[in-house]
């Protein structure tokens, strides 16, 4: 069911709205939030699991019948076809329950750490899963059209970059730790997407406060201002970045990779100011170059060592050589057609020291 005089705007991208209607389960009538018209005579997920448990047909439950007790339902001459635990799916389906348990099959142990993962954060800060209650306040949110009020009150432009891409609406302090601010439209500033994740990726998802934007604000506008330059030193394992890296440290901020938290890399990025930066990632070196690349003047250089030299680095460390280690090799082998530097670890340093500040 659809409510055609409860409607909202939705910003998507290009500057162009989508119109959301008011909409209610078909079955037994409960607030669905707002959704298309296409969506608007659609099932509550209560009600859509109820009666995707009861419509397995007369047919499709005899066949299951017939493989339960090993024979073939398609008549070919094939006996024994399905698997024991492939049975006990397909039987549990036909009495209209689930055939995956996958809440039983996850530990508590296992389930925190992939609250920490989605969250971005440490075993040791872990404080509770997300609560009904907070979700049911998340949808409040949603509805209470502060989000739309807090894009109009910003033109529809982001407040760092000043931009009209997909947008969203940031608390300056968290939703979790300043429950009393969630709906306040002064607790509220537009972001786009990018500035969003980036802001995020810097300072977590928890525990955010005003004082923090405000610091992330003077570090992307300065950033913007003067892009400082950023040598990306990539190579497979062994190939000796670390070793370059550390030669270099009188003249370069060096970065680990290694040394540091990953969730708050681009922010020791962001407050070395005063020289060249060096940066030594294992992966996703593409990718941080799609997300900062408006932040730094990115140059890719790349170490390529021959396989025996990996080898004996890798034996002097006690490591070997594995599936994993040669797929990263042909990896690097493909970026580095980007690279505006590439040669051994001796040649890359020795190219290093000519880019040193005078």
């Amino acid at each position: 069911m659809i409510d055609l005089n409860d409607k909202i705007k939705k910003q998507r991208n290009n500057n162009k709205y989508d119109i959301k209607y008011r909409c209610y389960c078909d079955n037994c009538g409960s607030d669905r939030g707002y959704h298309g018209k296409r969506k608007a005579n659609c099932l509550c997920r209560s009600c859509a699991m109820k009666k995707s448990h009861s419509s397995v047909s007369v047919k499709t439950r005899n066949k299951m019948s017939m493989a339960k007790k090993g024979k073939d339902p398609w008549n070919k001459g094939r006996t024994g076809i399905y698997s024991e635990e492939t049975i006990k799916k397909m039987s549990h389906a036909k009495k209209g329950s689930t055939p995956y348990n996958k809440g039983e099959s996850i530990s508590e142990e296992q389930k925190i750490k992939l609250s920490c993962i989605n969250r971005g954060i440490t075993a040791e800060k872990f404080n509770g899963f997300t609560t009904a209650i907070s979700k049911a306040e998340r949808t409040k949110f949603d509805d209470s059209g502060v989000r739309q009020q807090c894009y109009e009150n910003a033109n529809y432009r982001c407040n760092i970059y000043n931009c009209n891409d997909k947008l969203n609406a940031h608390h300056l302090n968290s939703w979790h730790t300043h429950k009393e601010e969630r709906f306040d439209i002064n607790n509220l500033v537009c972001l786009s997407k990018q500035a969003h994740k980036t802001f995020h990726r810097i300072y977590g998802n928890k525990n955010n406060t005003k004082e923090q934007y405000e610091e992330f604000k003077v570090l992307i506008t300065e950033r913007q201002k003067i892009k400082q330059d950023l040598y990306l030193i990539a190579g497979a394992p062994a190939s000796g970045k670390s070793w370059v890296c550390n030669q270099l440290t009188k003249d370069f901020s060096y970065v680990s990779f290694d040394g540091i938290n990953k969730n708050y890399h681009v922010y020791e990025l962001l407050m070395n100011n005063s020289k060249p930066l060096l940066y030594d990632p294992t992966f996703k070196i593409s990718t941080f170059t799609k997300r900062y690349g408006h932040l730094f003047n990115i140059h890719w250089g790349f170490i390529k060592e021959d396989l025996e030299v990996i080898e004996s680095r890798m034996r002097q460390r006690n490591g070997k050589i594995t599936d994993t280690v040669v797929k990263r090799i042909k990896r690097i082998s493909k970026l580095s057609e980007k690279a505006e530097f590439i040669g051994t670890s001796v040649e890359v340093l020795e190219y290093l020291k000519k880019k040193a500040p005078l």
